[in-house]
Formats: structure tokens, C-alpha cells, sequence
């Protein structure tokens, strides 16, 4: 794919990633933090408080990153994604978090938001997210950021998400837009040995290229009634 621009508000739907069982891996420009204008409402970003609102925050700059395992109404949702801050002593922080708080319909399940920061050098003009979700009696999603700099492994167990109901979407819900450099989907596919009867995995890479749609125009305007007040 080409670069892609998510401007403030967006929600893209990568429409080759239907499914379960991928392995995706994103990377985005590192945000041009002196085009940043408005230093003073960014100083505020440092008091994100990654339980209070998680990716429907409105920051500067985040949160972005992906809506993994998610259905087409937005009822179920696993976000990942990147939150950068700027701090009282004038620096800025690279963040992660796994948002499970809209991972499932189910009552009395973790909705913890996972995260921490991650060091990202100068030398690192990009944030790269792997992303993998293979099914363990529901879904275990893992993130590894960076390289592997940083990893997060995370239970959900959603309800209506199941198999190829599942979509992917790139998101960003902050009011500084972000560039997508690249985007790689594998996705999986089990079969059973005839020999050896063992269950075996393959990995294959979508040959062909991925397609967007916008879905900012869609249920989600149409719930809110606002630009964009956070996901359904």
C-alpha cells in the first residue's frame, strides 16, 4: 500500500484482514512533534490516565494505532494503540496500551487497559505495532512494539466477534493527523497432518493489495451525532 493519512477523527477498515486469525504488522510515521503548535494543550496529555477513557481519549497526538477483533457495529472492540505526551518539563513520551475495555459483551470479564511506556530513540522515525490473534478457547491477542522493545499479551473473550466476522480497522483519535507507512496482514490457516495427525499452522501473506474504506461516515457519526466522540 501507499502511505496513508489518518486525519483527526478517522477510522479506516483494512478490507483484506477479515478474520480471527492474523498476524498484521503497521507501521506509522513518528508524528512531527514541532509541527505541534499548540504546546499548551498538549501539556495536559501527560495526566492520561489509561483506565479513563482509553482510546476514545482525545489527545494531541493519540491516541492511533488499530481496532483489532471488532465487528462491523463497533460493539466489540480490542484497541490498540499509541499515545504520545508532552510533559511539564517540556519532554515528549512514547506510550502503548491494549484497551480490553470494549473487547467484549460478556459480564464479568478483565477489561483492563494494558500499557507502559516505550523508549523510542531519535533514530526511529517510525512506530512499528506486530500484531498477532490466534484462538485459545477465545482469542488471545499479542502486541510487540518496536521490535519486540516492548511486548503485551492479552486475554478477551468476545462474543459476537467470532472468525470472519472479525475486522481490523487503523484509527486515530487524536486532533493531530498521523501517516501509515506500511501495512502487512498474514493470515493463518490450520490443517491436520495425514501422517503424523498433528494440528499444524501456516502463515501465508495476502498477495493482493490491501484495500480502505472510510468508516468515520458511517455508524459511528450517525451514534454520536458529533465529529467523533470516542467509539460506540
Amino acid at each position: 500500500m501507499t502511505e496513508l493519512q489518518l486525519d483527526a477523527g478517522a477510522v479506516v477498515e483494512v478490507e483484506s484482514a477479515a478474520g480471527g486469525q492474523l498476524d498484521v504488522e503497521v507501521v506509522f510515521e513518528y508524528p512531527n512533534i514541532s509541527a505541534v503548535g499548540v504546546v499548551e494543550e498538549a501539556n495536559f496529555d501527560d495526566n492520561f490516565d489509561c483506565s479513563q477513557g482509553g482510546s476514545a481519549h482525545h489527545g494531541v497526538l493519540g491516541p492511533f494505532g488499530l481496532l483489532v477483533l471488532t465487528d462491523n457495529d463497533f460493539q466489540e472492540q480490542t484497541a490498540l494503540f499509541f499515545y504520545l505526551a508532552h510533559t511539564n518539563d517540556g519532554q515528549w513520551t512514547t506510550r502503548f496500551r491494549s484497551d480490553q475495555s470494549r473487547s467484549s459483551l460478556l459480564q464479568d470479564i478483565d477489561t483492563t487497559v494494558y500499557g507502559s511506556y516505550v523508549k523510542v530513540p531519535p533514530t526511529e522515525d517510525f512506530l512499528n505495532l506486530f500484531f498477532i490473534s490466534f484462538q485459545v478457547d477465545r482469542s488471545i491477542v499479542e502486541s510487540f512494539v518496536q521490535g519486540g522493545r516492548m511486548a503485551i499479551t492479552s486475554r478477551v473473550y468476545p462474543r459476537v466477534v467470532v472468525d470472519n466476522l472479525a475486522n481490523l480497522y487503523l484509527f486515530n483519535n487524536g486532533t493531530t493527523p498521523v501517516t501509515v507507512r506500511s501495512v502487512d496482514v498474514y493470515h493463518r490457516m490450520h490443517y491436520r497432518c495425514k501422517v503424523s495427525e498433528f494440528l499444524m499452522l501456516i502463515t501465508y501473506k495476502i498477495s493482493t493489495p490491501l484495500q480502505f474504506s472510510n468508516r468515520k461516515s458511517l455508524s459511528l457519526m450517525q451514534k454520536t451525532k458529533t465529529h467523533f466522540n470516542g467509539f460506540p
